[in-house]
């Protein structure tokens, strides 16, 4: 095929706080677990890196971003502007675990359709970085690029894509080690212990306040921990956060510039910590930095970004917000919806919980 393998190398790895590519499982660095896979079937094999000495040993051209600091997004629309083939199969440089046959099942969509990108959607979420994409995409992410926007899921709603669902890849490989990545310490540690499950995240979201979104979040902790689940939730809000009073030691320290304040007692720990501008406490960070051992993770007043929603939706409601997120994998609702996504009413609360546990 008129096809180019790359390797996108180019993040600061700041969660793992050191080069991730070249960390050992099984006696061999990230990245030659992934070479040993494309070799097998690609041609063409380029890397994406702003360290090209890094690579030199490899004997493979290197492509540095035309746009510096553009995160990931910037990676993939410069290896697009200077590869020769019509497309790019993107691999993240933190992937160990992938085989040959989750590739082809790829390569297989594109021989199907002139798709622009062909993307996984794996436990609800888009995955952009092992995902195909067409030079016809270069305009889109110019777009993405000039309004600031860094997500490359974006695109869904930009171009002629094809989603892959989870389930076409279930007879090459367990789910959740195929697409294992590694971003922080934790996870590498949980990769070489051969821990592949990652915590669930699933967000309950409406256009309009009062549409119950608590009262179901409360059942659904009840039906979790029924079943023995570790639960979080994680509520966001447009007001000043309030956990601590004034007259308090832990207060002071905060108010007196401390980075970050920990209050512990025999049962339970509060952390108070200033968002800073590089990570801005995405739902990710916080998972992998402070939540990773809950199975899980609740979010309510989320309505944005690529992580998978229940839309609740109140009987008066004219605008709906899963017109416009394909991330909304379902409705609770009373009325009638016209949609193809899975309708619940609002009392079934144990077909939600269900729902959200064999997502």
């Amino acid at each position: 095929m008129d096809i180019t393998a790359v390797i996108l190398c180019g993040g600061k790895s700041s969660r793992m706080g050191r080069e991730k590519t070249f960390e050992q499982i099984n006696g061999l660095p990230i990245i030659e677990h992934i070479l040993n896979v494309v070799r097998n079937i690609f041609q063409n094999i380029v890397i994406n890196s702003n360290n090209p000495h890094l690579f030199k040993s490899y004997n493979l051209p290197v492509i540095e971003d035309i746009i510096p600091n553009k995160k990931s997004i910037g990676g993939i629309y410069s290896v697009l502007k200077k590869i020769d083939t019509k497309y790019a199969f993107v691999v993240a440089c933190d992937m160990p675990f992938l085989l040959e046959g989750a590739f082809r099942l790829m390569l297989k969509k594109i021989e199907e359709n002139d798709y622009d990108i062909v993307f996984p959607k794996i436990q609800g979420q888009f995955q952009p970085f092992f995902a195909i994409y067409s030079k016809n995409c270069i305009p889109a992410i110019e777009e993405l690029i000039y309004q600031g926007k860094f997500k490359s899921s974006l695109l869904v709603d930009k171009v002629n894509v094809k989603i892959v669902d989870q389930g076409e890849f279930k007879n090459i490989s367990d789910i959740d080690k195929l697409f294992f990545n590694i971003n922080t310490e934790h996870d590498f540690e949980n990769a070489l212990k051969g821990r592949f499950k990652k915590t669930k995240i699933f967000g309950i979201v409406a256009k309009n306040s009062n549409s119950g979104k608590t009262t179901l979040i409360r059942k659904l902790i009840k039906r979790f921990k029924d079943e023995k689940f570790r639960v979080a939730v994680i509520k966001n809000t447009f007001h000043k956060i309030e956990i601590d009073k004034e007259g308090k030691d832990s207060y002071h320290f905060f108010q007196d510039g401390a980075d970050a304040v920990v209050i512990t007692s025999n049962d339970e720990i509060v952390i108070r910590k200033r968002k800073d501008e590089e990570h801005k406490f995405p739902i990710k960070y916080i998972r992998d930095n402070y939540l990773s051992d809950v199975d899980v993770i609740i979010l309510e007043g989320h309505k944005t970004g690529n992580i998978p929603k229940i839309e609740l939706i109140k009987n008066d409601q004219r605008e709906f917000i899963f017109t416009n997120d394909s991330a909304v994998s379902a409705i609770v609702s009373d009325k009638y919806i016209d949609t193809s996504l899975p309708v619940f009413k609002f009392d079934e609360d144990q077909k939600i919980f269900e729902f959200i546990k064999n997502a």
